[in-house]
Parts: C-alpha cells; sequence; structure tokens
C-alpha cells in the first residue's frame, strides 16, 4: 500500500483477517508505476503523485483495464473506503458487475474543510451531492462513528448506517510478554526520570488534527520536565509550525518530537508512556487511540459529542473540554502509585479486548451476508 493511515490500516486488517477465514480479497489502490501492478491480492493502479492533499495519489475513475482484473476476480461483494476516483469506480463496478455495494465513510468531512477559510460554506453543497451519489447506490452504508448518520442525512437518500466500530490487533500489545522490559528499555532511551507521567500523540501533524490546541493545552498544565512531557510521533505539513510554536514557549524540554516511528517498533514506545493525549476532534474512531488502549494507555480525548462514549470514563480514559477540565483530569494521575498505574493498565488492555480485529471481522461479514442477501432479494428474476 502506498500510504500508512488509519484507513490504511483497517483495510490491511480486514484483508488479513478475512483471507485467514478462508476468503478471497482484492484490494484496488493506487501505486507508484504508470502500469497496472498486482502482487499479493492488490492491484495498484497508474497514478500521479498531488502535492496538495499531502502527497497522496491520484488515478483515473475509470479504466477498462481494472474492470477487466476485476471481472476475473469475480466478487461477491465491492466495498468502497473512500469517495475518490477508486471510490467511484468501485460504485461503477458494481453496477457493471451486478453485485452488491457496501460503502464506509471513513471521514468527518465538515472538520477538515472547516481549517480551510472559506472551503465549508463553498463546497458544502456540492458535497452534499457528492456523497448522495455514493449513498444512493450503496446497499448497505457503514462506518465507525455516529457523525456519518449527519451527512447521509442531508442527502436526498434517507438510509441509516450501520455502526462498526474500528479494531486493532489487540494480541499485539497484550499477549506480549516482555511489556515491562521493553517499557523500561523505552523509557531509558528516551531519558525519562523517575516517576515522569509520559503523555503521547500518535497520528499526522495537520492542521485539521488540532495540534496547537494539543500542546497549548499539555503546556498549561504548567508542569516541568521532570513531571510531564507530551512525546509526538509522526510528520505532517503543520511539523514546522508546531515545531515553532513550542520553540517559542521554550518547551522543547516538555515537548518532545520523535517524528515517524516504523510500525513495528511502535509497540516498544507505547509501553514506554502513560497516557494518550489527543485534541483532535476531525476523528471518526481513531485506530492510534485504540492502539493506545491495546498497550494500556489512558485515553485523554477532547470532548467531541458523537464519540464521547468511545471512551469509558474513569475506565479507559477521561473527556476533556477546556484547558481547565484537561488539568482536573491529569491531577489525579499524577500522584498515582506505580501499583495503581499497572492496575489501571491492566485494566485498559482488558477492555480494549472488545475491540479486537477478528471480533470485528465477523460483525463484518454479517453485514456483507446480509447486503447480498437483500441484493438478490431486489434483483428481477
Amino acid at each position: 500500500m502506498p500510504f500508512v493511515n488509519g484507513v490504511v490500516s483497517h483495510i490491511e486488517m480486514l484483508k488479513g483477517e478475512l483471507e485467514a477465514l478462508g476468503h478471497k480479497v482484492l484490494i484496488i489502490t493506487v501505486g507508484s508505476e504508470r502500469k497496472y501492478v498486482s502482487a499479493d491480492g492488490v492491484l495498484h493502479c497508474p497514478s500521479l503523485k498531488v502535492e496538495r492533499l499531502y502527497g497522496y495519489r491520484a488515478t483515473y475513475p475509470f479504466s477498462r483495464a481494472r474492470l477487466r482484473a476485476l471481472e476475473a476476480f469475480a466478487p461477491d461483494i465491492i466495498h468502497v473506503h473512500n469517495e475518490y476516483t477508486l471510490g467511484l469506480f468501485g460504485v461503477y463496478a458494481a453496477r457493471r458487475l451486478k453485485v452488491p455495494l457496501v460503502y464506509s465513510i471513513h471521514m468527518d468531512f465538515a472538520a477538515y474543510l472547516s481549517k480551510f477559510p472559506g472551503a465549508l460554506k463553498l463546497f458544502r453543497r456540492p458535497l452534499i451531492r457528492y456523497l448522495g451519489h455514493f449513498v444512493r447506490h450503496a446497499d448497505c452504508v457503514l462506518s465507525m462513528s455516529s457523525k456519518a448518520q449527519a451527512y447521509v442525512d442531508l442527502t436526498r437518500y434517507k438510509k441509516q448506517v450501520s455502526l462498526l466500530p474500528n479494531a486493532v490487533r489487540v494480541s499485539r500489545f497484550s499477549e506480549d510478554s516482555e511489556q515491562a522490559a521493553k517499557r523500561e528499555a523505552r523509557r531509558q532511551a528516551l531519558r525519562m526520570p523517575d516517576g515522569l507521567l509520559a503523555f503521547v500523540y500518535v497520528g499526522r501533524i495537520a492542521p485539521e488534527k488540532s495540534i496547537d490546541v494539543l500542546i497549548d493545552s499539555f503546556l498549561s498544565l504548567g508542569l516541568d520536565a521532570n513531571q510531564a512531557r507530551l512525546y509526538v510521533v509522526g510528520g505532517g505539513p503543520a511539523e514546522m509550525h508546531v515545531k515553532g510554536q513550542v520553540k517559542a514557549s521554550k518547551a522543547d524540554d516538555r515537548v518532545v518530537f520523535l517524528g515517524h516511528i516504523d510500525n513495528r517498533e511502535l509497540a516498544a514506545t507505547l509501553f514506554a508512556m502513560d497516557c494518550f493525549l489527543s485534541a483532535s476532534v476531525s476523528e471518526m474512531h481513531s485506530i492510534s487511540m485504540l492502539e493506545a488502549m491495546a498497550a494500556g494507555l489512558y485515553c485523554l480525548i477532547r470532548h467531541d459529542p458523537h464519540n464521547d462514549r468511545q471512551v469509558e470514563s474513569g475506565v479507559t480514559g477521561t473527556i476533556w473540554a477546556d484547558a481547565q477540565s484537561l488539568s482536573e483530569a491529569v491531577a489525579p494521575l499524577l500522584s498515582e502509585s506505580a501499583e495503581r498505574r499497572l492496575a489501571r493498565r491492566q485494566a485498559v488492555q482488558a477492555w480494549s479486548a472488545e475491540h479486537d480485529e477478528q471480533k470485528q471481522v465477523v460483525r463484518l461479514l454479517a453485514h456483507y451476508e446480509d447486503s447480498i442477501r437483500r441484493f438478490a432479494q431486489s434483483e428481477p428474476s
């Protein structure tokens, strides 16, 4: 896959779990070559890099070669995960091949557009009409957040969004017998003082993630570098801006940028931390948050009315709305004993087992089977 983000991780996970159950899966995505490349159940399509869209790549929405490859695969169902050119192709292909279409909404469109002055007002009506194309042809609309229903309701096609929460490979974290050793080694490598309350943010450093709010809110706690630090994992278009923000605040010792960390090394870094901290209100159901929970991290998540129930208050995390409520949430964590912190980690990991990928795939298959059944009933005999 050419990019690594929450949606890509989600799709790769689904492919692996479905294949483990004996199903055949073909992923169609963009590639970096000028020709079609097929390998390991992934068809990479010729594409062009679009620098203004975080360097993402775009391809033509319609292609005879792509349709022939899909016809040869003979799918029972087509599942579209984005609204870009390949999403349009998925809608078209489902109609041509006469198979049911499942459409997943992964994005809070308004939250992204609101970061660009005037964009939401300018694109609201075209966006609603465009989304209506996907909703109209979908036999099943899925999302991991109730936010999606509001977008579907704005279209002319009144369909119910079925909620399917995100999931991660929980066993990758919970079944690691070397958690304690990896935690200690990583904390030493990061030169964390004894008793430090370590916060981490993992994700893209971009305006829609409200990283500036995250850093301001953390610094407003007024804690020194021996009490608490915020570690930022990732990169993105706002990276230089937020680094300048930290430097201007003379907080280089309290906010530490770790850059991109290979996914294979991420678990050790998460084990070294105590809390996951996010100010983003553009999430649908954060994969980074779920991975943090699987590693046992208590999650401090900014208030978002549609997503507040994704955290069980006092068990897996706390919802905060402003600097004052964040301070109130952090205060008891600072005075916790080592035994209490360990017990909290274990409780969070136990709760996260409900968001294991194997359980999610079983739920997804139920939606697939229902869509296939209803599609067959609607087709003229």
